[in-house]
C-alpha cells in the first residue's frame, strides 16, 4: 500500500521509477515489479518504458479504492474475498460465518476509502517538502494507517 501511495504522491511531475520507490520504502525492486505488474493488469497503474520511464496512476486517485489495490496485489486476499462473497450468498439462511462476515465487512470498509483520501490525509508542507527534496517532490507518508489519525482529528 505504501508503495502505491508513494508513487501517487510523486507521479504528478513524472513517471516514478520502481528503483526510487524501492529506496524510499525499503522494498526490493523484484517484489515491486511483481506488485506493479498486477496493479497494471487491473488498470490501477500505467507503465512507461524507456528513459524517464516508471509508473503513474492508471486513473484518478478518487476512483481507486484501497480494496482495489489490496485485491490486485494480494492474490490470496482476492481469492478469500470471492469465497466469502459466495459463501455469504449460499449461507444467507444459516447463522453467518464469523470469518466470511468479517472479510465482507473489511472489504466493504476498504472500498469506502479512496487513494485520494489517503493522499489528502498525509499533507506535507512546502518547506518540509523542499528541504527533503531538491526537486520539490512530495514525500510519502510513513504509513497508510495515518488515515485513522486523520479521521480522529477531523472528528
Amino acid at each position: 500500500m505504501n508503495a502505491v501511495l508513494d508513487m501517487a504522491l510523486r507521479q504528478h511531475r513524472h513517471a516514478v521509477p520502481l528503483s526510487s520507490i524501492s529506496k524510499r520504502q525499503l522494498i526490493s525492486v523484484s517484489y515491486l515489479e511483481q506488485m506493479f505488474s498486477r496493479l497494471r493488469r487491473q488498470g490501477i497503474v500505467d507503465g512507461i518504458r524507456g528513459p524517464g520511464g516508471g509508473y503513474t496512476l492508471g486513473r484518478s486517485p478518487k476512483d481507486i479504492t484501497i480494496a482495489q489495490i489490496i485485491l490486485a496485489v494480494e492474490e490470496q486476499a482476492a481469492h478469500d474475498a470471492r469465497c466469502a462473497a459466495k459463501d455469504q450468498e449460499r449461507d444467507s439462511r444459516d447463522a453467518p460465518d464469523l470469518w466470511n462476515g468479517l472479510s465482507t465487512e473489511v472489504l466493504r470498509f476498504l472500498n469506502g476509502i479512496s487513494l485520494w483520501s489517503l493522499m489528502l490525509a498525509n499533507p506535507i508542507d512546502e518547506a518540509e517538502r523542499d528541504a527533503a527534496s531538491p526537486n520539490g517532490q512530495i514525500l510519502p507518508p510513513t504509513s497508510a494507517f495515518t488515515y485513522g489519525d486523520y479521521l480522529a482529528r477531523k472528528g
